[in-house]
Formats: C-alpha cells, sequence, structure tokens
C-alpha cells in the first residue's frame, strides 16, 4: 500500500516584475512604472500569474491565463505577451491588470508616475550582461 498527496490550487496572484529582467528582478515586485530620463518612454513590467497549491507551493500559469488591462493605451507586449507597455501618447495614470485562470480571478493596480527617472549610471560586462542603478 502506498500513500499519494493530493494538491489541488487555492488562488491565482499577479506579480509585476522589472523588464528588462536582470540579476534579482524576478523576485522584486513592481507597482510603480516611470518615465525614463526626458524621453516620453515608461519603465516596463514582466507580468506573471501564479497558481497558489495547497502544499503552499506556486506554479507559473501566466501562459494558461487569460491576461487583460483596463486601459486600452496601456498593452502587452514582447515575444511571449507578457510584457506591460505604456504607450507614450497615454494619458493614463494608472491601469488594472487581471488574469482570468477559472475559476480564479487576479488583479493588480499598476500607477504610472510623470515623474521621470534620473539614470544614475549603466554598468556593461563582458559577458553582455548589464546592472542599472535608478532614482526617482
Amino acid at each position: 500500500c502506498f500513500a499519494m498527496p493530493v494538491v489541488f490550487a487555492t488562488g491565482l496572484e499577479l506579480q509585476a516584475s522589472p523588464w528588462p529582467a536582470f540579476e534579482g528582478s524576478a523576485e522584486m515586485e513592481v507597482s510603480t512604472l516611470s518615465k525614463i530620463g526626458a524621453a516620453s518612454n515608461y519603465q516596463r513590467a514582466r507580468i506573471s500569474a501564479m497558481l497558489a497549491l495547497s502544499d503552499d507551493s506556486a506554479v507559473d500559469v501566466t501562459e494558461l491565463c487569460s491576461l487583460r488591462v483596463s486601459d486600452r493605451s496601456v498593452a502587452f507586449s514582447g515575444d511571449d505577451g507578457r510584457t506591460l507597455v505604456r504607450s507614450s501618447f497615454s494619458s493614463a495614470a494608472a491601469a488594472s491588470v487581471t488574469a482570468i485562470w477559472a475559476p480564479f480571478v487576479a488583479s493588480k493596480h499598476i500607477s504610472f508616475s510623470a515623474e521621470p527617472l534620473t539614470i544614475l549610471g549603466i554598468e556593461l560586462s563582458t559577458d553582455l550582461e548589464q546592472a542599472g542603478t535608478f532614482s526617482s
């Protein structure tokens, strides 16, 4: 006789991390995207939908979810459609991102700040990884 643990889904959570990715960015949570310097471009965020399981683990189900955003001037882009981008002509101050993985629904509020970030420096190494430092 053997025992087989049964695990079931308990909820869905949306996470937003800085994009493009850099070492440690997946562990960072983003709720505000700011203008970059004097340009009209804004920071971007990578959206992930995590399904919580009864054994306290989580599984990334982003590619299986229906992702929606509340403002039409804010969209998903990128190869896998997970990068949140604010149009440069947009006047949106915020947007809600919603993921649906039936029967679960999760939402996340993202704000847009017109206060530009100042780029303090960018460091490039010979292995083509980059690291940047920003302040608001």
